[in-house]
């Protein structure tokens, strides 16, 4: 390049950013970490409770199809068994679900477990849960002649006149003297305050419920911890 006589042209320097500018922008970067990772923690959470509240759902439609066959009688609480078990029937064929236990009794679907339970489990363990929901135990049929119905047990649907109140499962107890993997999900009983005090509430404080007409819903403790046959949530009539 020519230049006039006297005029000198500067050299070209790169850009580059000083450590003063570095540090401000660490530091902005931190500051709207901290503003997003609530957000952002809260929006998991969200999503995590719809997944829940979806596998409750198809877990009732597999109950509603498994009635419609059997002529209004319940299955029983082993719902991960297949309905042509003869003693403790269960609704996994309904599902879709593999058929064979091959190698694995319990196929670990996560159909039967609760995704925020999977993310923030109570215990140091990595196994895998068999699964986290549990069943009313006063919802569930008798098919053993050599078991005795529990006092108010509901054996066919004709025997529920609340549907929309009665509770038929939901984020389920946890019990830690159980198998690392097999300690959520345990059949809830309405008879003691010890069982309603092992229920998870994973999901901003509630646990996620399934009714028996089907529809779901989270659910608030001064619903769920009413004790015996004063609570239509768990027993159907308060009587």
């Amino acid at each position: 390049m020519t230049t006039s006589p006297g005029i000198r042209v500067p050299a070209s320097r790169t850009a580059a950013f000083t450590l003063l500018e570095i540090l401000i922008t660490i530091s902005i970067i931190g500051i709207l970490a901290v503003l997003l990772f609530p957000t952002l923690r809260k929006a998991q959470e969200s999503a995590r409770s719809a997944k829940c509240l979806s596998n409750l759902r198809q877990l009732g439609l597999g109950w509603r199809d498994f009635i419609n066959d059997f002529d209004g009688k319940l299955p029983t609480s082993a719902w991960r068994n297949t309905s042509n078990n003869t003693s403790n029937p269960g609704i996994r064929d309904y599902l879709g679900l593999p058929l064979s236990t091959a190698g694995d009794p319990w196929q670990r679907a996560t159909v039967f477990t609760c995704p925020q339970l999977q993310a923030s489990p109570a215990t140091s363990t990595q196994e895998p849960f068999l699964r986290t929901y549990g069943v009313n135990s006063l919802i569930s049929g008798v098919y053993d002649p050599s078991v005795v119905p529990a006092v108010g047990q509901k054996q066919r649907i004709s025997q529920i006149a609340k549907p929309a109140s009665f509770a038929l499962a939901m984020d389920g107890a946890y019990d830690p003297s159980r198998p690392a993997n097999d300690r959520y999900g345990i059949t809830v009983r309405n008879q003691d305050i010890t069982s309603l005090n092992m229920i998870q509430r994973p999901h901003s404080g509630f646990p996620n419920v399934l009714f028996v007409d089907g529809h779901v819903a989270p659910t608030t403790p001064d619903i769920f911890m009413v004790l015996g046959p004063a609570s239509v949530f768990w027993r159907d009539e308060a009587n």
